[in-house]
Parts: structure tokens; C-alpha cells; sequence
């Protein structure tokens, strides 16, 4: 059987197996976010009970309603949302990120023996995807799938890790009173569901293309 059709063969099998767990990784999260209130019911409000507890033992009455209003589930269960919403952005980017280079790992050992593990290692830092992808496989990132929803995702999980404010005008697309310098906050679940197909859309091209791609 010919060498270079099974090194594409094991390729497109073993790369499939990484795109679904990167589907499946994604779906997770959307299924944690949508039964966020039942988490809270059978695990948080006891925590929460004994913590409203510990805090109003020995206070008057008016500073245990204080208390209580502060520790209530409905405002933890909103609070619980609107962080866990945030936190779906930056674990989608980790896992796009994690799986791309799960591909580069698996190409590296079938295909591109010159390939080096530091240039895999190091190909999202400093925004150099592109370059890395051109240089290495002549594949232009602006010619794939869903690319601009990936970019999307970067710099939103760029802000919301390192500095918790909007910096680029980009984003206005989720939401229209969004401005430089603006903080993030509440819920952006709905930024999650704008970009959630992206990261498997993208990295499925990169995927077909790197198959059929020769490393310079």
C-alpha cells in the first residue's frame, strides 16, 4: 500500500479525532452555562447556607438581612451567569489554541519531520499565526474559514485576561455601546454564541489544508 496514502489517511483520521474533541470541549461549556441553576442548587446553596450562617451568628437583625441579601442564590445564580459567561470566552480560545497545535503535534510526527516542536510551541504568541502559516505551508489565514470570528474570540479573550477593558473597535460588533477602554462586565453570553462554531470551522480548513500543503 502506498506510503504517502496512508501518511494522509492516518491524518485525516487522527486530525477528526482531535476536531471532535474540540467540538465536544466547546459544547461543554454551552451545557454547563445552560444548567447553571441546577449547579447552584445542588452543590452552591449549601456552601452558601453555611457561610450566611457563620456570618450572621451573634449580629442584630437588620445586619442579617444585609447579610443574607448579599450571599442570596438569585444574585449568586446572576453573578454566577455573568462571570461563567466571561470565563466561556477565554476557555474556548484555550481550547482552539490547545487543538490547533494538537494538529501541528500530529503533522510534525506523519508529514513534516522538519517541522520544529518550538516553532508549534510558539506559533500564537505575538499574534504571528499568520506568518507562521504562510511560512511554514504558503497558507494564507485571511483565506480561511470563519478566520474573522477566530480574531474576534483572540481579541476578546485578550481583554478579558489582561486588562478587563476593550481595546480595539472590533468587538463593537457584540455590542453596539461598547468603546475603547470600556469595561467588561455583565453577561456576554451572547459573544459566545457568535463565535462558538468558528474555532472548528477554522481549524477543520487548516486541517484539509495543511493535508494537502507542502512544507517549504
Amino acid at each position: 500500500m502506498n506510503t504517502d496514502w496512508n501518511i494522509t489517511w492516518g491524518l485525516y483520521e487522527y486530525s477528526y479525532m482531535i476536531l471532535q474533541d474540540l467540538h465536544r470541549s466547546i459544547y461543554s461549556l454551552e451545557v454547563l452555562y445552560e444548567n447553571i441553576e441546577s449547579y447552584i442548587e445542588k452543590y452552591l446553596e449549601k456552601d452558601l447556607e453555611k457561610k450566611v450562617n457563620e456570618e450572621v451568628d451573634g449580629t442584630d437583625e437588620d445586619q442579617r438581612a444585609i447579610i443574607q441579601a448579599i450571599f442570596g442564590s438569585s444574585s449568586v445564580t446572576i453573578d454566577a451567569r455573568d462571570i461563567f459567561s466571561q470565563y466561556m470566552i477565554v476557555a474556548t480560545y484555550s481550547f482552539y489554541e490547545k487543538y490547533t497545535k494538537s494538529i501541528f503535534y500530529l503533522l510534525r510526527k506523519l508529514k513534516y519531520k522538519k517541522l520544529s516542536k518550538k516553532k508549534i510551541d510558539d506559533c500564537f504568541k505575538d499574534g504571528k499565526f499568520a506568518e507562521f502559516l504562510f511560512t511554514e505551508f504558503n497558507i494564507v489565514y485571511k483565506d480561511l474559514t470563519d478566520y474573522k470570528r477566530v480574531e474576534l474570540l483572540r481579541l476578546l479573550n485578550n481583554d478579558i485576561k489582561h486588562t478587563g477593558k476593550i481595546t480595539s473597535k472590533k468587538l463593537k460588533i457584540f455590542n453596539d455601546k461598547w468603546r475603547k477602554n470600556t469595561l467588561i462586565q455583565g453577561n456576554i453570553y451572547n459573544c459566545f454564541k457568535y463565535i462558538k462554531d468558528a474555532p472548528f470551522n477554522l481549524l477543520e480548513d487548516i486541517t484539509n489544508q495543511l493535508v494537502k500543503a507542502k512544507s517549504k
